[in-house]
């Protein structure tokens, strides 16, 4: 079970990189002010990512959050790439981009549930040590 944090923090920091690798690839990053949407719109192609990542280390000593939050990161990070290929490299169109508005909003769907049993399930084994 030790390395059940390592693993949560490896699946979703790899998933948060293809993301931003992609982010990369359909923009204009020569460009400055590409820069300054993607300070705002970058955190939120994200925030799946960085939820269960942040989680991973705020739970860090719940063995049964830790599984639920790599339950998480697995559901939201092993479809991603597929997604994002399928939608920049494998077709071109000048809508592909809204994949970057509305897959955080599917992943949250996975990763807020998620992440509130992983709370209750560290919540319930402090209670149980005390």
């Amino acid at each position: 079970m030790k390395y059940v944090p390592v693993a949560v923090r490896l699946v979703a920091g790899a998933a948060a990189a293809v993301a931003f690798g992609f982010m990369l690839y359909a923009g204009s990053p020569s460009e400055p002010s590409w820069w300054g949407g993607m300070a705002i719109f970058g955190p939120w192609c994200l925030l799946p990512y960085l939820i269960v990542l942040f989680l991973s280390w705020r739970w860090a000593r719940s063995p049964a959050a830790q599984v639920l939050l790599l339950l998480a990161a697995a559901i939201v990070s092993i479809p991603a790439p597929f997604i994002l290929y399928d939608a920049f490299i494998a077709n071109h169109s000048s809508t592909n981009a809204l994949v970057f508005v509305f897959l955080p909003v599917y992943q949250l769907l996975v990763v807020v549930p998620l992440s509130l049993a992983a709370w209750w399930a560290s919540r319930t084994a402090k209670s149980d040590t005390h």
